[in-house]
């Protein structure tokens, strides 16, 4: 979207939590998301939307755009396919993929503390991303297995210092030096270095932080 922070990206704002409704309430009944797609005149008459302002939408590929073709007396609403956006036409919208993560970055941001409060982690297992504050702090491959143990294991405690190191029953030679190990490759390749881990109790637990601004 557009950096400006002007009435059209307030009114695009409104769209993309319009459509975030409708996909939550979709996820939690368990239905196609198009069931509760929003007709263009709903997006136009109670959010305010402009047709520039869904056509930038699509253009960015935050939103999706089908006609409906739904039969009277149908059970379930049917859809085709639309090329350039037809206002005329009985339109209607989701949010695509990416819309779905912008959405989650936007309800992210308004609600971080603002007390003071410390801010937690979030661990999405599955799109295997750690973020913070609904960005991308680090993406563990499906082969990081024992990063995630390490994740999952703060996940379990609710990211409540100190955690139990998930490998605990390994040697006491062994295990520090283990999890050391462990938590440097967790450490490392984080966008923006915006997590940090750290061994404690000689490897039998470990910790969280937020790395401290370097000294001027």
């Amino acid at each position: 979207m557009n950096n400006s922070f002007d009435v059209g990206l307030l009114r695009r704002l409104r769209g993309v939590c319009r459509l975030a409704e409708s996909s939550s309430e979709a996820h939690a009944a368990a239905i196609d998301v198009w069931q509760l797609a929003v007709p263009i005149e709903v997006l136009h008459n109670h959010d305010g939307l402009t047709n520039a302002d869904l056509r930038l939408m699509i253009n960015e590929g935050l939103v999706e755009h089908r006609v409906e073709i739904t039969r009277n007396g149908a059970r379930k609403r049917t859809f085709r396919r639309a090329g350039a956006m037809n206002p005329a036409a009985r339109t209607c919208f989701v949010l695509s993929a990416a819309g779905l993560r912008y959405a989650l970055r936007v309800c992210n941001l308004l609600q971080r503390p603002t007390d003071g409060a410390e801010q937690k982690p979030h661990w999405d297992a599955a799109s295997r991303d750690l973020t913070l504050g609904g960005m991308l702090v680090k993406h563990l491959p499906e082969i990081a297995e024992t990063q995630q143990a390490i994740v999952d294991a703060c996940v379990a405690a609710e990211w409540k210092n100190p955690i139990d190191n998930p490998f605990a029953d390994m040697p006491p030679s062994e295990r520090s030096h283990y999890l050391r190990r462990l938590l440097d490759h967790l450490n490392h390749g984080q966008k923006d270095a915006r997590i940090h881990f750290s061994s404690a109790a000689k490897g039998r637990q470990f910790r969280w932080s937020f790395p401290k601004p370097p000294q001027r």
